[in-house]
This record gives structure tokens, C-alpha cells and sequence, in this order.
């Protein structure tokens, strides 16, 4: 991205802000129509990124599986160092949280933070939704436009997959048809993807309002405090992946975080993670890590790994444990962890500015009352862009770390 659309983007996102707190001071009633207005465009120009990413990523998939055939070997090796980097840094980001939030309770200031607010009297939670489909339709599903529409970028891609293995059985003359075929779509995707770039200055500014009319909202002392403390280990995870990334990678953080801008700029301005794909495979080549896994392990990531789960819901289950002084043991923590990891896979990379309800159950099992864990979901919405940024951010670590465990070639760092 070019650094003139950063920076008038991020005089929108100051400017939208500025509008916001005057509109809600000063105009009420118009800053509720500007908002409404805000939240079309900032909804409208992230489904256009929704809508080019599936064909931007499975073309690029096709063109780096066409392009180089992988021995068995390491094709194996690919597949079993891709869930086991997964696991792990989603793992090692949750315990990371967990043991983080235990430090940060004997603080004076989070201390002594007691919940008593008074909660009206409504009626009991909706419970959580049925299952959906099963695990078999998501990997299988019936119907490939179905799987598109719904961002199953996982279906797509190995659909994908066995489309680029049936196309090496054909003669030579009709896998080049294939190839040019897929490498245009992908070339004209790159080109719809940078059109969808020029706005993000005026949807910064809208992201900036429709955030101020969320962060205006009346919340006590304990609220403002988790949400702090939400977006503050957001933040450090932030900053822990980038060391990681930047140590694996054997680059200066200072070229990785370049790298990274134009991905992590979408990632507030779309939040949605799914949206921020295209951008990423653009990193990866300006980082010079191999075609052949970051059209794999990025859009796979995109598609299972939410690593800001890992972070958020530890958060918000103990901030409301310790408010409300009720106990969590390991085993608690245990079942919590196991239960929300498939969760977390299932959960689509799409703007949630309210959470599904779906671990609502899990939390009154563990002893947290319904009404003082809905009264933390407004939360969401302001922390969704750092939400959405760890996640951008994980998906390029584990490209770095798969890279280099694969033993692909991973440039030495180039002096600043």
C-alpha cells in the first residue's frame, strides 16, 4: 500500500473520531443517522473483500500447487507441521494470557474491583444455538457455491487441492489452459483487491464514529477496567507474535512491521480477518517467504485459527471470576480451554461486534451468573479491531514458523 494511503488513513480514523464525540455532544439525533450510515459503507466495503477472497486465495492456491510439485516427503511434512504450529501457538498464547491475568489481579488497581451492579431484571439468557452442520459438511459440503458464500474457505481449498492433483493427469496442453485460466482470475482478483484499498481513508473515518459511538457509552469503573485489560494483553500478544515472526524469520522487526502495515490497516478498518488475506499474501512476498506455503498455511490459518480467542475468552472469563470472587481451578480452566478450542476454529473471520452467545452456557456451568456475562459483551465491539489484528498477525507467524520448520528458505535479515 502505498504510504500516502496510510497516512490519509489515518487522518480519517482521527478525523472519525473527532466527528463522533461532536456529533454525540453537540447533534444526538444526527450522530444516530451517521452511524447508521457508517456502519453501510464500513459493512458494504468488507463484504467486498469478502466476496474477492475466495477467488483471489484458491487461484493463488492452484497457481503455487501448478507451478511446483512438493515430493511426498514434504508434502507430509507440510501437513503435519501446519496443525501441530496451530495447536501450539494457540495453546501457548492462551496459558501466556491465563498466567498473565493471575500477575495482573494482585495489582492495587484490579485488586479490590468488586461487580455489584445492579442488573435489570429480564428474563433468563437465550440458550445457546443448536449445532450446525456436522464437521463432515464443512470439510465436504454439498453444494461448492454454498461453501463460498458462507467464507468456508477450508471446503474451498481443498476442493481446490484435488482440482490442482485431477489437473496433473491431463495432457500437458490442457494443464496450461488450467494454469493461464487461474492465473488470470488471480491477476484480476489483485487488481479488485488494490481498487478496494483507495476508500480505506473514508472508511477509517467511518470505523472512527461508529467506534466513538460504542466507546461513549456509559460503563463504570470495572467495565472501562476490563476493557482495558482486554485490549492491553490484545496488544502484548500483538507484540509477542512480532517477536516471534521476527526471530524465526531472521528479519528486523522494523521490516517486518512494514510489511505487515497495509494487512494490519485493513484489519481495523474491515475487522474482519477474512478481509485481510489478500494482504497478507502480498506481505509474504515482500517478506520473500515461499509462494508454495504462504498460499497454504495464510489461508488456512484464516480459515481455523482465531488466536484472539485464546486471549479474549480467558480474559473475560476470569476478569468476571475475580469480580465476582468466585473460585476457577485448573481443572475449570482445563475444560474451558478444551471446550473453546474447537470453537474457536468454527468461528468465522468476520466482523463480530457482538458475540454468538454460543459458550454462554459454558460460562454459567463454570458459575458466572448470565446477566453479568451479557453485561460484558458490549466490550466486544470495541475490542473486535484488536481482535481482528492479533489474528492477521498469528496468521503471518505461523507462515514464518511453518516456513521454517518445512526448512523452505527463509531470507536472512537485511540490514535497516
Amino acid at each position: 500500500m502505498k504510504r500516502s494511503v496510510t497516512l490519509l488513513s489515518l487522518l480519517g480514523l482521527i478525523l472519525g473520531i473527532l466527528l463522533g464525540v461532536a456529533l454525540q455532544r453537540f447533534a444526538p439525533a444526527a450522530g444516530a443517522r451517521a452511524t447508521t450510515i457508517a456502519d453501510g459503507l464500513i459493512r458494504g466495503w468488507t463484504n467486498a473483500f469478502r466476496l474477492v477472497v475466495p477467488f483471489l486465495v484458491c487461484s493463488q492456491l492452484y497457481i503455487a500447487l501448478a507451478s511446483r510439485r512438493p515430493s511426498a516427503a514434504g508434502a507430509l511434512k507440510l501437513g503435519a507441521v501446519v496443525p501441530a504450529v496451530f495447536v501450539t501457538l494457540w495453546m501457548v498464547m492462551a496459558l501466556a494470557t491465563i498466567a498473565a491475568l493471575f500477575g495482573l489481579f494482585n495489582l492495587a488497581v484490579l485488586r479490590d474491583l468488586s461487580l455489584n451492579v445492579p442488573l435489570p431484571g429480564q428474563a433468563a439468557a437465550p440458550s445457546s444455538p443448536a449445532a450446525g452442520t456436522s464437521w463432515i459438511d464443512e470439510l465436504i459440503p454439498p453444494n461448492l457455491l454454498a461453501a463460498a458464500a458462507a467464507n468456508n474457505l477450508l471446503a474451498l481449498m481443498l476442493f481446490t487441492l484435488a482440482l490442482a492433483l485431477a489437473a496433473r493427469r491431463l495432457p500437458l496442453e490442457r494443464q496450461r489452459v488450467f494454469a493461464l485460466g487461474f492465473g488470470a482470475l488471480r491477476d484480476v482478483m489483485s487488481v479488485l483487491v488494490e481498487w478496494l484499498v483507495r476508500p480505506a481513508p473514508l472508511m477509517l473515518l467511518a470505523f472512527g464514529l461508529r467506534f466513538t459511538s460504542v466507546a461513549g457509552l456509559r460503563v463504570g469503573g470495572v467495565l472501562l477496567s476490563y476493557a482495558a485489560l482486554r485490549i492491553g494483553l490484545l496488544l502484548a500478544g500483538i507484540a509477542l507474535l512480532y517477536v516471534v515472526a521476527s526471530v524465526a524469520g531472521r528479519f528486523s522487526l522494523a521490516r517486518f512491521a512494514r510489511a505487515m502495515a497495509a494487512a494490519q490497516l485493513t484489519a481495523v478498518a474491515t475487522r474482519s480477518s477474512l478481509a485481510t488475506v489478500p494482504a497478507l499474501l502480498a506481505a509474504a512476498e515482500k517478506l520473500r517467504l515461499p509462494a508454495i506455503t504462504s498460499s497454504v498455511v495464510i489461508p488456512l490459518a484464516g480459515a481455523t485459527l482465531k488466536v484472539s480467542r485464546a486471549v479474549s475468552e480467558p480474559v473475560q472469563l476470569l476478569f468476571l471470576a475475580h469480580v465476582l470472587g468466585i473460585q476457577l481451578g485448573a481443572p475449570q480452566l482445563a475444560v474451558f480451554l478444551l471446550i473453546l478450542i474447537p470453537m474457536a476454529i468454527a468461528t468465522p473471520g468476520t466482523p463480530r461486534p457482538v458475540s454468538t452467545l454460543r459458550l454462554l452456557p459454558v460460562y454459567v456451568s463454570l458459575g458466572i451468573p448470565a446477566p453479568y456475562y451479557l453485561l460484558t459483551e458490549p466490550i466486544t465491539a470495541i475490542s473486535d479491531p484488536f481482535d481482528t489484528m492479533i489474528n492477521t498477525t498469528a496468521y503471518m507467524t505461523t507462515n514464518v514458523l511453518v516456513t521454517r520448520l518445512t526448512g523452505s528458505s527463509v531470507p536472512a535479515s537485511e540490514v535497516e
